[in-house]
This record gives structure tokens, C-alpha cells and sequence, in this order.
């Protein structure tokens, strides 16, 4: 039987998934001169993450835009696929932004990623995922299904570079619909991180009401009990495949406008994760490396109060450090052994 099939035998499971994108994940919303100083940052935050991770046992995916793994510009643009999105607003074409990047790593930090990506690979309990090639955030209906598919295949020709093998994604701005599954399916993905926000995110658009009236009450569910912990279990992630892996809360960085509020937020997701580990069920945060590129010590110790706390329910309650991966792999062990039971 396993340990998740009987909720009295389950022990709760904390999930980590980071969106490693550099500016590629901003070029549409922030300049350069706004925020390069937290792109910069990744490079020391990563390091620290990894450091605090391999030490705690702490398991994790890393969700990688393709366009990080390549040395130089040659190979990038001789690796793009030849099938790809388009849209009328130039600034949500990641393409067209090509032109605007230096060579390589050394001289343009931004844009490339490979010796950070390296040092992901090689620590233990790290899984590295997808985030799409090229951070393409408007999939809209079964028109963009090949499109995604071409764009899936691209990212992983990048990582088989390495010699990695991607298997769980995260799409951009947590955008997707049945066509994206569907293309998921086409290419061997099997694991994504859903959507579970009380608040749905959809589209960035900007000026709309309805888009700036979820975004101030997520603020709100970030720091007040609005809502009931969003925990799920094994049960629903094995329903179907790719296996939805949802998110429960994103991780806020530390603000030091709002840092009155920062005991509140933390007490609240340990609040969660408590109840998850109690109810053994699966909490899920995510957050980007660039959230850590500033105030790096607030953030830090914001995180290892959170795995402190984690600690202890491992201690107290079994609760186990999953990523992505693993959790699929228990989805379908599952899956695999209720079907053999109702097939008698």
C-alpha cells in the first residue's frame, strides 16, 4: 500500500518550485535601469539557496527558461525553433528581443544562465525543470498546441545539452489551457504546476480592473488569514496526466515598505504548512531567484524561519521535502496501484 493510498498512514509533503528566468521573465514589465540590480542579484541568491538547500536536505525544481542555457548568442539563435509565437504587441515577442543581447555570459549577465544552471545540476535533491524555451506568456486556444510543442522540444534539445532531461514545467504567469496540456502530453512532460489561487492570475494586463482588484486582495491573503490554506493531496495531483501539481502560495519577497507586516506573513505559511502536515497533505510555494536579488539577508532569514519551522513538522509529523519530480513519481505509483486494485 502507499504511504499516501490510507490518509491516516499519509505524512504531508512541502513542495518548493522556483521560476529561474533572469530578465527574460521581465523584459515585458520592467526595464533594465528598474531592475537590473535584482537580476544581478540572482547571482549571489542562487548560491545561498543551494548552500541552505543541500544542508537541509531541502528538495526543490527549478523551473529554467530555455534561452539560460546557452554560452553564446550563436548558439542560441542556430538552436530557435522554427515554428514559433507572434503577437502584435512587440514587447510580449521574446524573439525580437534577441537582437538586444550581448554574446555570452561574461558580458551580458541578464540573458544567460549556464554556469548557474551547472550548479543547480550538481547539488543534490534539485530538480531542473521547464519554464518554455523562450518565456512566451499569451498561449491562447488549440491554434498555439504546435506552436507549444515546437517550443517544448526546443527547450529540451537546450537542457539535453547538459545532459538533462526535463520533465516538470511551469508555464509563465501560471497562463495555460487544455491545449497547453495537450502539448504537454505530445512531448513528454509529466508533471506542471497548476493554478490554485483563490485569486486567478490569467493574462497580465495591466489596466485591467478586474486583473488590479485580485492583485490587491492576494496582497491582502499574503499577510491576513483571508482564506483557508489551499493544501492538497496525492489523490487529486493522480487523476490525470501531465500531473497537476498545484501551487499553493507564492512566496512575497521581503519589502521594506510593508516590513511591519512581515512576522504576519511568515506566521501565516507556517500556520499552512502546520495544518498541512497534521492533515498530511501537500503545500506548494514558488517564488523567482530574482525575488532574492535584493535585500538578501531579509529574504534569507524570511526563508530559513519557514524551513525551520518545516524542520520541526519532519520531526514531529514524518512531513517530507518533495520536488516536483517526486511528487509525479508518487502520483503515479499511485495511480498505478489503485488501478491494479479496482482491476481486482
Amino acid at each position: 500500500m502507499s504511504e499516501f493510498h490510507n490518509k491516516a498512514d499519509s505524512q504531508g509533503v512541502f513542495v518548493i518550485s522556483l521560476d529561474f528566468e533572469l530578465f527574460w521573465g521581465l523584459r515585458d514589465a520592467r526595464t533594465l535601469e528598474e531592475y537590473g540590480e535584482n537580476i544581478l542579484g540572482v547571482r549571489k541568491a542562487i548560491p545561498s539557496l543551494l548552500d541552505y538547500f543541500v544542508e537541509n536536505k531541502i528538495h526543490a525544481t527549478w523551473a529554467v527558461v530555455g534561452f539560460l542555457f546557452f554560452d553564446s548568442k550563436k548558439d542560441l539563435v542556430a538552436s530557435l525553433p522554427s515554428l514559433r509565437p507572434t503577437s502584435t504587441d512587440a514587447k510580449l515577442d521574446p524573439y525580437g528581443h534577441i537582437q538586444d543581447i550581448g554574446e555570452g555570459e561574461l558580458d551580458d549577465p541578464y540573458h544567460y544562465g549556464p554556469s548557474l544552471i551547472n550548479k543547480i545540476a550538481e547539488s543534490p535533491f534539485q530538480e531542473i525543470g521547464t519554464h518554455t524555451f523562450a518565456h512566451f506568456t499569451r498561449w491562447g486556444d488549440g491554434r498555439d498546441e504546435k506552436i507549444l510543442v515546437e517550443d517544448l522540444e526546443a527547450a529540451k534539445r537546450a537542457a539535453a545539452r547538459m545532459g538533462l532531461e526535463l520533465k516538470s514545467l511551469v508555464f509563465p504567469r501560471n497562463h495555460f489551457n487544455e491545449s497547453c496540456l495537450s502539448a504537454c502530453r505530445k512531448v513528454g512532460i509529466e508533471s506542471f504546476r497548476g493554478n490554485k489561487d483563490l485569486f486567478e492570475w490569467g493574462p497580465m494586463k495591466t489596466l485591467d480592473v478586474n486583473h488590479m482588484i485580485n492583485r490587491g486582495k492576494r496582497l491582502f491573503d499574503t499577510y491576513f488569514p483571508f482564506a483557508n490554506s489551499r493544501t492538497f493531496d496525492l489523490k487529486s495531483v493522480s487523476e490525470s496526466r501531465p500531473y497537476n501539481i498545484p501551487h499553493t502560495r507564492f512566496l512575497k519577497p521581503y519589502s521594506r515598505r510593508l516590513r511591519f507586516l512581515e512576522p504576519l506573513k511568515i506566521r501565516k505559511i507556517k500556520s499552512d504548512l502546520s495544518c498541512a502536515a497534521r492533515k498530511g497533505s501537500i503545500y506548494h510555494i514558488y517564488f523567482h531567484p530574482h525575488n532574492f536579488g535584493v535585500n538578501q539577508k531579509e529574504n534569507m532569514d524570511m526563508f530559513k524561519d519557514i524551513a525551520e519551522h518545516f524542520s520541526g513538522l519532519r520531526e514531529k509529523y514524518g512531513m517530507k521535502s518533495m520536488n516536483m519530480m517526486e511528487v509525479a513519481k508518487s502520483a503515479g505509483d499511485y495511480a498505478n496501484k489503485k488501478a491494479c486494485t479496482a482491476g481486482g
